[in-house]
C-alpha cells in the first residue's frame, strides 16, 4: 500500500433509508446527508463509527488515531484496549457481542488497529 493510500474504508453511496435525527452523516466521498428522521443505517463507515464514539472523524484524524494506537496486541480484545473510555468500550463490546448494526465496521477497525 502506498503511503498516501487510505486505511479508512469508504462508501460513496448512502442507503435509501439513511436517516439521522438532524445530524449530518459523513460518507467517505465527502458527501453529506442531513435528515430530521430517525436513523436506520446498516452500512456504517469509519467516519460514522468515529462520530458514534465521539471521536474526531475526518479521514486524517481517523488515520492518526489508527497510527497512534497500532499495533494492538492480539492478546487484547478491541473493547479492552486502554485508550477507550468506559462508554466507548461498552459500545464496542455490545456491538460485537450482539453482532449488531455496527459490528462489521467495528471489526474493520479491529483489523486496522492490528495491522
Amino acid at each position: 500500500m502506498s503511503p498516501s493510500a487510505s486505511l479508512v474504508p469508504t462508501s460513496t453511496a448512502a442507503p435509501d433509508n439513511a436517516r439521522n435525527a438532524g445530524r449530518t452523516l459523513r460518507y467517505g466521498s465527502g458527501n453529506d446527508l442531513t435528515d430530521s428522521h430517525a436513523m436506520d443505517l446498516s452500512n456504517h463507515t469509519f467516519h460514522s463509527l468515529f462520530d458514534q464514539l465521539g471521536l474526531p472523524s475526518t479521514e486524517s484524524e481517523i488515520q492518526r488515531f489508527i497510527a497512534e494506537h497500532r499495533p494492538l496486541s492480539d492478546a487484547v480484545a478491541l473493547a479492552d484496549a486502554s485508550f477507550w473510555t468506559p462508554a466507548q468500550a461498552q459500545f464496542l463490546r455490545e456491538e460485537i457481542r450482539e453482532d449488531a448494526d455496527w459490528a462489521e465496521v467495528v471489526d474493520q477497525l479491529n483489523l486496522a488497529l492490528r495491522a
